[in-house]
Parts: C-alpha cells; sequence; structure tokens
C-alpha cells in the first residue's frame, strides 16, 4: 500500500500522519487492558468503551508525544539532509522503535495488571533488577501469556502497514535553501508547540499526572484510562519504596503495630453526625497564646484568639504534622497515610494504588463528602486526590459562588470562602463529611485591603495574616452556628503544618512539626487538654472510633480515643524519620538511630542519647521498624485496603 502526499512540503504531513496512527494504535492497546482484564473492575458502573477511549485520549497523547520526541525533533530539522535516504532511514527506526517499546508495554501490562491491579510505574525496574532468574522464568511467561504477544504482534504489524512506504514529495516550492530553512524552521517551532502541549495534556496549569486519572473517573478504574508507558515515564526519578524485612513477617510486625483497624462496637449504636475537618495553612501551635504562656503576657498577644476560645470549649491536642508541606497533610489527614519516602505520596510512583479513606469508610453510612478548598483548582493536585481518595465533591475556586474576593495569587480570601462553604452545607443532606483547606495564611501573606489595619504586624510576617486567617475562622462559626446541621456536626480543627518560627522551641526539629488538634461538639461535651502526642494521621481512626463506624481499614494512626493504643508521632524528612514516642524521640537514618532525646528533660533537644543505647531506645526503635515494615511492604504489594490481596 503507498500513500502519496502531495503537498508543499510532505515531510511534515507524514509526521503529523504516523503519530495520528501511533495514537489509534496506542489506544487500541491500551484498551486491551479492559478486554482482558474486565473481570477485575467493579461491573456495576464499568464505563462504555466510548468513555474509557474518550477520557484515556489525554494520556495517550502524551505518551505518544515523550515517546517519539526524538523522531519529532529529527524528522523536522530545517535542513535538506533531513531528505537523504539514510537520515529518514535513522529516523523512522527511531519511531517504530519507540512506538512498539509503547504498544508491548500497554501488552505486558494487560497481563501483569492482577498481580498489581494497578498500572507499572518506574519502580518495576527495581523488582527486574532484583530478579536474577528472569532468564529462566522468561520461557514460562511466554507460554502462559501467548496470546498477549499474539495480540502485540498483531497491532504492531497494523501501525508498520499503515505508516511504511509513505511517498516523500521532491519538488518542492522554495526556490532557495535559505526560504526551505524559513519555512521549516517556523514549522519546527509549530511542532514544539504541539509538543509542550501534548505532553502536558492540555492548556491547564500543571501537566497531567497519574492522581489526574481519579478527576475524571472513579479511582476504581482510573487505570482503565493511563496508559503504561506514560505512568512509567512520569515516575521516572521518583524515588520508590524497598521491601523492609525487619521482623520475619507481618504477624510479628503487626504484634508491634497494627495498621489494620476496626473500631467498632456492636454492644453501641452508631451515630450520624456530620463530621467537619477544618485545616488550617501554617498553624503552627506557637500562634497561640493559650498554649504558649511563656511567649506571650496575656491573650491579646496571641495571633489565634479564635482557635483559643475553641481549644478551651473541645478537646485539645499538641499534635504533631507528619510532614512539612500541604501536599503531605491531605492524605494524612484524609487516609491516615503519611509520607514516609523522599516524595510525597501524592507524588509518587504509588499514587494510583487503591487506598483506605475516611470518605470512603463513610460512605457505606450514607455520607456525602465534599472537599472544599479556595485555591485554584489543580493546585497541587488536591482536586484529584480527593476524587481518589472518594469525595464525592470538589470545590475550588472555579466553584466559589459569592463577592469577588480573589486574592491575586492564590485563591479565594478565606473569610468569603468560608461563608460560601457554610450557605452551601445548608443545602447538603446531612449526614456529610467536609474537609475544608484554608489559603490566606499562605506566603505572600495578603490579607483584604479594607483589613489591613484591623490586623496589624506581629512578630513575624506571617502573623497578620493568621490573625486575618483566625477572624475568617470565627466569622464561620458564627455563621454556622445559626443553621440547622451545626448542632449535629463534630468539627475538627487542626493544620496542614508549621510556619516560620521565633521561639527555640519551635526551631527543634520536635517543635517543626508541632500543630493544634481540636475536636469540638457545640454541646461542649468534648472539653480539655490532653497531654498525649496526637498527630494528622490520627484523625481518621478517631473519627470511625467516635462515630462506631463499622468497617475495618488500613491506618498508619490510632484514634485518639482508643487508651489501649500507645501515642506517637512520626515524620520523614531529609531521609531521615523521625518518632515520638513515650515523651522521647527517636531519630533514624541510613538504617542507623541518629537521635534519641529525652523532650521531658530536654525540650530543645540539646543532649543526644544515642550513644548510651539506653532500653526506651530499644524500644521506640523496634515500634519504629515495625510502622516502616507495614508501611513499604503493604504499599508495594498494594494493601492499603483492608480487603486487598496479601504478599504473594
Amino acid at each position: 500500500m503507498k500513500i502519496k502526499f502531495v503537498w508543499k512540503n510532505g515531510t511534515h504531513l507524514i509526521v503529523a500522519y504516523r503519530l495520528l496512527i501511533a495514537l489509534i494504535v496506542f489506544s487500541l492497546s491500551r484498551l486491551c487492558l479492559y478486554w482482558f482484564q474486565h473481570d477485575l473492575f467493579p461491573s456495576e458502573a464499568i464505563p462504555s468503551i466510548f468513555t474509557i477511549w474518550r477520557l484515556g485520549l489525554r494520556f495517550d497523547l502524551s505518551a505518544v508525544i515523550m515517546l517519539n520526541l526524538p523522531y519529532i525533533f529529527l524528522a523536522t530539522l530545517p535542513f535538506p539532509f533531513r531528505n537523504h535516504k539514510y537520515y529518514r532511514n535513522f529516523s523512522s527506526f527511531l519511531f517504530y522503535f519507540a512506538n512498539a517499546i509503547g504498544i508491548l508495554l500497554n501488552i505486558i501490562d494487560s497481563a501483569y495488571y492482577p498481580f498489581t491491579l494497578k498500572r507499572l510505574t518506574w519502580d518495576v525496574t527495581g523488582f527486574l533488577k532484583a530478579t536474577n532468574n528472569m532468564g529462566l522464568l522468561l520461557p514460562k511467561f511466554l507460554s502462559d501469556f501467548w496470546i498477549y504477544l499474539l495480540v502485540f504482534f498483531v497491532l504492531f504489524s497494523i501501525f508498520v502497514l499503515l505508516t511504511t512506504r509513505l511517498r516523500y514529495e521532491k519538488k518542492l516550492f522554495y526556490q532557495s535553501k535559505w526560504n526551505f530553512f524559513i519555512w521549516n524552521l517556523f514549522l519546527m517551532i509549530v511542532w514544539g508547540g504541539i509538543a509542550i502541549v501534548g505532553i502536558r495534556g492540555g492548556f491547564q496549569r500543571r501537566p497531567i499526572y497519574l492522581v489526574n486519572a481519579a478527576e475524571m473517573i472513579s479511582p476504581d478504574y482510573d487505570a482503565l484510562i493511563l496508559n503504561t508507558p506514560f505512568t512509567i515515564i512520569k515516575t521516572y526519578g521518583k524515588p520508590s519504596l524497598k521491601e523492609v524485612v525487619y521482623y520475619k513477617d507481618e504477624a510479628e510486625a503487626a504484634s508491634i503495630f497494627q495498621p489494620l483497624k476496626n473500631y467498632y462496637r456492636a454492644t453501641q449504636p452508631t451515630t450520624k453526625f456530620n463530621v467537619v475537618i477544618i485545616i488550617m495553612e501554617s498553624f503552627s501551635l506557637e500562634h497561640s497564646a493559650l498554649m504558649n504562656p511563656q511567649l506571650y503576657k496575656d491573650s491579646t498577644e496571641g495571633y489565634t484568639p479564635v482557635l483559643d476560645s475553641l481549644m478551651r470549649h473541645g478537646l485539645t491536642f499538641r499534635a504533631y504534622a507528619n510532614g512539612k508541606r500541604s501536599i503531605e497533610a491531605i492524605p494524612a489527614i484524609c487516609s491516615s497515610l503519611p509520607s514516609l519516602m523522599p516524595v510525597e505520596f501524592i507524588n509518587s510512583p504509588y499514587v494510583s494504588e487503591p487506598i483506605s479513606s475516611l470518605p470512603l469508610s463513610l460512605k457505606p453510612l450514607g455520607y456525602h463528602s465534599i472537599f472544599y478548598h479556595g485555591g485554584m483548582n489543580g493546585t497541587m493536585h488536591f482536586d484529584a486526590f480527593s476524587r481518589l481518595s472518594g469525595f464525592d465533591e470538589y470545590k475550588g475556586k472555579n466553584e466559589y459562588r459569592g463577592p469577588e474576593a480573589f486574592d491575586g495569587r492564590w485563591g479565594i480570601f478565606d473569610e468569603p470562602f468560608f461563608q460560601f462553604m457554610a450557605k452551601d452545607l445548608s443545602n447538603q443532606t446531612q449526614p456529610f463529611l467536609v474537609v475544608f483547606f484554608s489559603l490566606s495564611s499562605h506566603h505572600p501573606y495578603v490579607v483584604p485591603a479594607k483589613y489591613m489595619n484591623r490586623f496589624g504586624p506581629g512578630k513575624l510576617k506571617i502573623h497578620q495574616s493568621i490573625r486575618y486567617a483566625d477572624y475568617a475562622l470565627g466569622q464561620f462559626f458564627k455563621m454556622a452556628s445559626q443553621e440547622s446541621w451545626f448542632k449535629n456536626t463534630l468539627f475538627i480543627i487542626t493544620a496542614d503544618h508549621t510556619s516560620e518560627a521565633f521561639s527555640p522551641y519551635y526551631l527543634t526539629p520536635v517543635g517543626q512539626h508541632v500543630i493544634p488538634l481540636i475536636f469540638y461538639l457545640p454541646d461542649n461535651s468534648f472539653r480539655g487538654f490532653s497531654s498525649q502526642i496526637a498527630q494528622q494521621c490520627d484523625i481518621y481512626p478517631s473519627v470511625m472510633d467516635f462515630l462506631n463506624a463499622e468497617g475495618s481499614f488500613v491506618a498508619f494512626g490510632r484514634s485518639v480515643f482508643d487508651i489501649t493504643s500507645t501515642p506517637f508521632g512520626i515524620s520523614y524528612l531529609n531521609q531521615e524519620y523521625q518518632l515520638i514516642y513515650k515523651n522521647k524521640c527517636l531519630r533514624y537514618f541510613n538504617e542507623k538511630v541518629s537521635g534519641f532525646y529525652d523532650l521531658k528533660n530536654d525540650s530543645l533537644q540539646t543532649n543526644n542519647l544515642a550513644a548510651e543505647q539506653l532500653p526506651e531506645q530499644d524500644e521506640a526503635l523496634r515500634f519504629l521498624k515495625a510502622i516502616i515494615q507495614q508501611y513499604n511492604n503493604r504499599i508495594i504489594y498494594h494493601r492499603l485496603r483492608a480487603d486487598q490481596m496479601v504478599k504473594p
């Protein structure tokens, strides 16, 4: 079959035609997963083939462009030598080689998917390196999965048939080499623009990533619209976890730390309080005069009078942020999943794995879940992750309905967005689960012009915006208290992480993670200040315990109401684990204890006791290793839900 292009320059048409055929065949290869493994997806709402193809087109286009960048570059160079026979043959070889790899990866993943229940990512290379008997295994694989190999050969043969024997038009319209260069340079720049948009997956603020699939479709089906070359390329260079064997088996590790939770008590009724979790941006506990009398003469000097008032009327903890960034806080709070690896979970190769989450756990109880965030939609993939973790709705700047309140940088000022949420909740069916993420106390710390003189500066630049955000929180409670749903609601107020600090304690490695955590009920049935350590990862299990919600789930925190378990706080920063355990701080780096501190008698952590190898240190290390083993291995072997497979 010959295809003859008659145009001023057939080269660019041929490139476009080849990429189009690649996109079509590529999409067909991705759909093999649907064809071979459709039984593994929930049948009640499985999308149509057309829907899968339509939603997956952006991911396919991104992958095709990334795979074919060398070919596009070589084929469109604005120099006459590109028409040389051997040059065209070499660029064509790159084209066929790259697309053969892409098609093959999709077909391989169609066979491998039942073992992982997710698309392959770059971490598969670690598995291949660790498998020293691949030569022995390969013949068995080929005999067991020959049908997939056949599909590959059929698809690739069709691909080759449709893209070879293309005829280049030699009679060009240009009169000189200079005209040739100018015209083709222009077209090359056009191709560059097409490539950038294609790789990004559109014109949105951030390039598409694995987590964006969950925005478009239920997380149960996101593997159907992703493709394997995309997931591998996008996770290239992302640090992957390694299997850990500190203890001989999972049972031994679980006897020390058990991530599988179930707080249901058949003898007690299940309550259906609404749950509203408010995450205040950068609200370090240092900002509170109530919790830091040594820093402030009286309450008027503090920056969070509203928060302090809520503390007096709720159950308050000196809590521990599981990370230093907002993107780490969301999985910790919503899924009790800290980022105990060099990259945030949302940006890790494992983000597409099925996970436990508060909205998923409460859905069987009839809870409607909404994630509110006044920032621009797409910021830090919050909207995508909310979908992935089971929230029914995400409402950001695009969904905001109210007076003009854009801060000029990040999104909607806190006060109007709080008001928007309060009004919106009055239209929701109860019970509901809500997570609200504030915004205004984020750098560059802008407050509305009308409040510039009301909230004066403090010791740090952030303090003015902290005062404003705290005021906005108070206005929300003032408005919400007038609504019918208010009295039947459990409010949980915390922070995503700490901020810059001025006092020595809050500059220490421990102090840099200390945030407030308040459980508040309008009837004041929660009162007091708890001395036990708590953390963001405790919120999910605590809510399940409070509601007496039925069902098992995986959580790396504990219920603060469970007096039988040991409180702790954990974080990971610069490849060093930090564990707060029984008034001690253990730091663990590169398989060695790098620090051990007595927080009760050494709050500034100036006296490292690691060299003394105290019994308390050994106990804390055993506990930490149990967490690490459970965390790494559950993620690697896709066991972040209670009902998932065990390690093969």
